[in-house]
């Protein structure tokens, strides 16, 4: 008994220290390979080059194909990337990158300091079309490229943040040199037919349809990328997305999914919804008024901007418009920058004072109870700003102004907002050009208060204030951030007491894909970030170029048993399955066939049995001849 209890005892106990060890996570799987990510976006992208537009139609594809001089985790710490280390001179004012040596452009020419050298002072620095171009030149004095190998970059003063702008998406994307030198680098066809250093290389881009991208071979990451394909979808209506999702024709829908969507498909176990990923790029949903004009009527009129800021309720447009995941904001900065952020808000939900306001004013309410119309523009791109407009038009109903809405399809909003200048009031969901309070400068700077404003994003209410400007540069030079902070939160009240804008909220971003793709989100900077590492659960343990070598190598041992009088016909045959197997992506089959053609060469039996017949006879022949010359030699 006392042998059972024993036995029992020890069984137990294995049991615990079983129930105690690690469970394996989907996190901890081994990557496979193979599988075509589809993403979702909008609209059609303004270009496929990075470098010198920062609207994310744009980006989501070019990151595939571009990738930065650095790299960033989710907390924005610098990683090495196509740099792998950097310096920094006792000053701050001089970066010394030291870049890797094996990286490729597409066409299998070498990426050097040149290229960088070339794009930095061709398309950042000189065409001026990136929408924080003007900081960028002011930042930065010269480049140099002293080897092929070293990147040196001087600043005309230390700037904190600088390691934060070599994302292609600001200043560390470049363009291969080769190629466009010499040409007018904005209307190359190579914009559109782009030959990048990234993990997926151009294959074709159907206007209102499909960007598609296929695996590079010759990527400077060892094994990597996972996914054969990228395939970008454009669909203009969101609502098309989320079903796309959840049939699984769409892998993921970065940074806009709906929040009114949120509740019901978080409950789906196929697909996964998070707020992450957009830690560098705190998009500002703001109500902007257009003061270009001195004799506009009533925007112009800070008293009419101060009612409308009381008449809107932020709590329940946030509640309404994103399901109560965003935060309201009081000023021009987030509070994901606290040392800038100044919570206090001037303009409380007061329907009372915001129509007492207007009386003193003198716009009396008509018999209708309106006092004056505004022309509302908008594109119902995002489901949050859709919503926005439909409750900010009823809250400014209740102090009698009527809000005509008009929406327009995307660009032609952008035209109508920063080139015609025709518009009231203007909702749109902007965020900073670098993650950094002076990369919302272009937002409201005086030096971006242009007639015809090539960008979105460039100074939406056509503001200006001397003081305000002063600030914006002061603080963008201030080494110590304790000042610059302290600039900041100045700079906001000088806006918040001209009220270029109601700032509505800092939106929160929700990115979702299906469960069967691992490896999101991807880094800080929504997704303009290379899906190199995220891979299919489906797909294959064996890489393609894993299959390839094997059938490579097949093929070099089936050629020496060739050479031998080897049978290799049948193998030969198999070996082209093999190949069509890996053409096909399916690389765990390819390898398996490759294996299976060696053990189908047969050896040269006809040739062995010639070699024993010939023995034989020669033997039979030497005997024969022992046997005469022994009996010539007797007689």
């Amino acid at each position: 008994m006392r042998r059972y209890i024993i036995v029992a005892t020890f069984i137990l106990l294995a049991i615990a220290s079983l129930s105690k060890l690690p469970v394996a996570t989907a996190q901890e799987q081994k990557p496979r390979y193979g599988g075509t990510v589809v993403i979702s976006q909008r609209a059609d992208p303004q270009t496929l080059i990075m470098g010198y537009h920062t609207m994310s139609f744009a980006s989501y594809p070019a990151s595939n194909m571009f990738v930065g001089l650095l790299e960033y985790d989710l907390d924005l710490n610098p990683k090495p990337n196509i740099a792998e280390s950097w310096t920094m001179s006792p000053d701050g004012k001089t970066y010394t990158f030291k870049l890797l040596k094996n990286v490729k452009w597409h066409d299998g020419k070498p990426l050097t300091s040149a290229d960088y050298k070339f794009s930095l002072e061709n398309m950042v620095l000189k065409t001026g079309v990136h929408v924080a171009a003007e900081f960028f030149q002011s930042l930065v004095r010269s480049v140099e490229a002293p080897d092929p190998y070293t990147l040196v970059v001087n600043l005309n003063f230390p700037f904190g943040p600088f390691l934060r702008l070599w994302h292609p998406w600001y200043m560390g994307g470049a363009l291969p040199k080769h190629l466009y030198e010499g040409t007018d680098i904005l209307p190359n066809p190579l914009n559109w037919k782009p030959v990048g250093n990234g993990p997926f290389k151009f294959v074709e881009y159907v206007k209102g349809s499909h960007v598609r991208m296929v695996r590079n071979p010759d990527y400077f990451k060892p094994g990597l990328p996972y996914a054969d394909e990228v395939i970008l979808k454009i669909i203009p209506e969101v609502s098309a997305q989320v079903l796309g999702l959840e049939k699984g024709e769409i892998s993921w829908m970065p940074n806009y999914f709906p929040h009114a969507e949120y509740e019901r498909v978080s409950k789906n176990p196929e697909i996964s919804i998070t707020t992450k990923g957009s830690e560098a790029y705190i998009p500002m949903v703001n109500l902007y008024f257009n003061l270009w004009d001195p004799n506009r009527p009533y925007v112009t009129d800070v008293r009419v901007r101060q009612a409308i800021a009381h008449a809107i309720d932020k709590n329940v447009l946030v509640q309404r418009a994103t399901a109560g995941l965003s935060k309201t904001t009081p000023g021009p900065f987030p509070s994901v920058f606290p040392w800038a952020y100044d919570p206090t808000e001037p303009y409380p939900y007061d329907v009372a004072k915001a129509n007492k306001i207007l009386d003193d004013a003198g716009y009396k309410k008509g018999a209708d109870g309106m006092r004056f119309p505004l022309r509302w523009v908008f594109s119902p791109y995002t489901p949050d700003v859709i919503i926005a407009t439909e409750v900010v038009t009823q809250q400014l109903k209740q102090i009698g102004i009527d809000v005509k809405i008009v929406s327009l399809e995307y660009q032609t909003m952008i035209e109508t907002v920063y080139s015609k200048k025709d518009f009231d009031m203007y909702v749109h969901r902007l965020g900073p050009q670098f993650p950094d309070p002076a990369g919302y400068e272009t937002m409201w700077h005086s030096k971006y208060r242009r007639s015809q404003a090539v960008t979105v994003g460039i100074n939406p209410p056509s503001y200006q204030n001397a003081v305000a400007d002063d600030l914006w540069d002061k603080a963008a030079r201030e080494a110590d951030q304790s000042k610059r902070g302290d600039l900041y939160k100045q700079l906001t009240k000088v806006m918040q007491k001209d009220l270029p804008a109601v700032w509505l909220w800092e939106a929160t971003s929700l990115s979702a894909w299906r469960k069967e793709w691992l490896g999101f989100p991807l880094g800080p900077m929504q997704g303009t970030h290379p899906i190199e590492a995220v891979w299919w659960t489906k797909g294959s343990e064996v890489s393609p170029t894993s299959a390839a070598e094997q059938i490579q190598s097949a093929e070099q041992q089936l050629k020496q048993l060739q050479s031998q009088f080897y049978d290799v016909g049948n193998a030969m045959a198999k070996l082209e399955e093999a190949k069509r197997a890996l053409a096909a992506r399916e690389y765990l089959k390819a390898s398996q066939l490759s294996k299976e053609a060696l053990t189908l060469a047969q050896p040269p039996y006809w040739l062995y049995g010639g070699l024993a017949v010939a023995v034989v006879a020669a033997i039979v022949i030497v005997v024969i001849y022992m046997r005469r010359r022994k009996a010539v030699s007797e007689a």
